[in-house]
């Protein structure tokens, strides 16, 4: 059940300002108290402990950064948004490193203010708000040191056939784009087998050099060439009893393949400069991240050799088709992030969470797990929001950006309001886009003007003068007349 209390304190010496707040907040349904010193504001939020405190930064006996270390050292869940007249860097970093959660300046736009409270409500309930759910969606397999986590029908279905084959000996071919996790999948095989007590041996076919390829899948005996003074096993002795997983055995060399295929038939190896044969019992699974069929038609990969590894072929959807996997593997990512790099970071805000959801993974589940781990290294707070997210995520002409296309529905939804009441002023691009996505916002946002700056400028709620700056500044007039030519 939710513990939410709609609850805001608001506290300023100047009385028209907290009155205006405090209506205008009323009119929002939210439950406020007034108070107009610091010391009358510190009561009321002990008190009440409301899930957002509105605070003058200059007040009568304590002051709004003083009454913001206090909230964080009784470790109360209230949010604290910090109003001054002077919005000087003396006055905004010490606020943010005690934790207040945002900084406006005098005069308040009540509307930005309102957007910003509604954040912090949304923040606030991820947070500590406690939900129930009488049944999860969610299918979750532990196989020893993998986690596989889907709620997907796709990855339904591949749970469903590696519980049919684990206990078996065919061999698998797995197939999908980089990233999907073959291995994982791979070594869940391993692990619900009766070979799970038995080496899983993983080997890349394309990370071996050609002179050391035989001699790293079968070993070599003492005195077979040069620098070989004593006898190796090679991955097939080392997988006896197990599973040896081939990676990228499209790309595997191609006077390797007969050999393969032989240890396939025969169940036994020579190693290099050895005469006598050696039986391996080893189940093979092999993957590669293109067309198999294509790879033989192209020569790359032996006919026979295709046909006796496919024994059962398993293709793993890329993760854009089965996107309703992305916010459990976000929140596994973020718990084994946080965990490694012993950070506090322990939600995901709904901005990000969505624009995980729209983005289109060209490196699949892989690029999610990078990309969690490096906001959670750029994150000091225990929510991760936009600005986290690194720069590279929205990078790349053939990527569909997620983050750029979740600004145009933005500015899209708001340009419509802005075209019925011209005179309103609903963003203020200072308060809602930081770093590199200032110049993709004003982009966006000119295209939809028509770039006509006076209505681009009224609608940012900026002056025109600022953003001409803004438009030089990001080079983005050059990119217009080049667009014109």
């Amino acid at each position: 059940m939710s513990n939410f209390n709609n609850k805001i304190v608001v506290a300023d010496d100047d009385k028209a300002i907290t009155t205006a707040i405090a209506m205008y907040l009323r009119n929002k349904g939210y439950n406020v108290f007034c108070a107009y010193n610091g010391k009358e504001a510190w009561e009321l939020i002990k008190k009440h402990i409301p899930f957002a405190a509105i605070l003058d930064i200059k007040m009568p006996g304590m002051d709004g950064i003083s009454i913001t270390k206090l909230v964080k050292e009784h470790s109360l869940r209230t949010i604290v948004v910090i109003l001054t007249a002077y919005g000087g860097i003396d006055n905004i970093v010490p606020a943010m490193k005690l934790g207040a959660y945002e900084f406006l300046t005098k005069p308040v736009d009540l509307d930005c203010l309102y957007k910003i409270v509604k954040k912090a409500e949304n923040n606030w309930k991820i947070k500590h708000e406690d939900y129930k759910e009488e049944v999860s969606p969610w299918i979750t397999t532990s196989y020893g040191k993998v986690k596989i986590v889907a709620k997907s029908k796709k990855m339904h279905e591949i749970f469903k056939i590696v519980g049919k084959i684990a206990d078996t000996d065919i061999s698998v071919l797995l197939t999908g784009e980089s990233g999907t996790g073959k291995e994982i999948i791979a070594y869940a095989i391993h692990a619900a087998s009766s070979r799970k007590n038995k080496p899983f041996v993983a080997i890349n076919c394309t990370a071996i050099p050609a002179g050391l390829i035989e001699s790293e899948f079968f070993g070599y005996e003492k005195g077979a060439f040069t620098g070989a003074t004593k006898t190796k096993i090679g991955k097939f002795e080392a997988a006896n009893g197990g599973t040896l997983f081939l990676d990228e055995i499209a790309e595997m060399a191609p006077e390797l393949q007969p050999k393969l295929l032989r240890v396939l038939q025969e169940g036994e190896i020579y190693r290099v400069g050895g005469l006598k044969p050696i039986k391996v019992d080893v189940r093979i699974i092999s993957a590669t991240n293109q067309n198999p069929e294509e790879a033989v038609l192209k020569g790359k990969l032996r006919h026979d050799l295709y046909h006796r590894l496919k024994g059962i072929h398993i293709h793993i959807p890329p993760l854009r088709e089965r996107r309703e996997d992305i916010p459990e593997l976000a929140k596994i990512f973020l718990q084994e992030s946080a965990k490694k790099y012993r950070k506090n970071v322990k939600y995901i805000s709904d901005e990000v969470m969505q624009l995980l959801e729209e983005y289109e993974w060209p490196g699949n589940v892989r690029e999610l797990k990078n990309l969690i781990e490096a906001a959670v290294v750029m994150c000091n707070d225990e929510i991760l929001l936009p600005e986290h997210i690194p720069y590279h995520f929205m990078d790349g002409e053939k990527r569909v950006c997620g983050i750029r296309d979740w600004l145009v529905v933005k500015v899209q939804n708001e340009f419509e309001k802005f075209k019925r009441d011209k005179e309103k002023k609903y963003w203020n691009v200072h308060a809602t886009i930081m770093g590199e996505l200032e110049k993709q916002f004003l982009e966006v946002v000119l295209n939809y003007c028509a770039w006509n700056q006076s209505m681009a400028a009224k609608f940012l709620g900026i002056t025109r003068n600022t953003l001409r700056s803004k438009i030089k500044a990001y080079g983005l007039d050059k990119k217009k007349k080049k667009q014109s030519e």
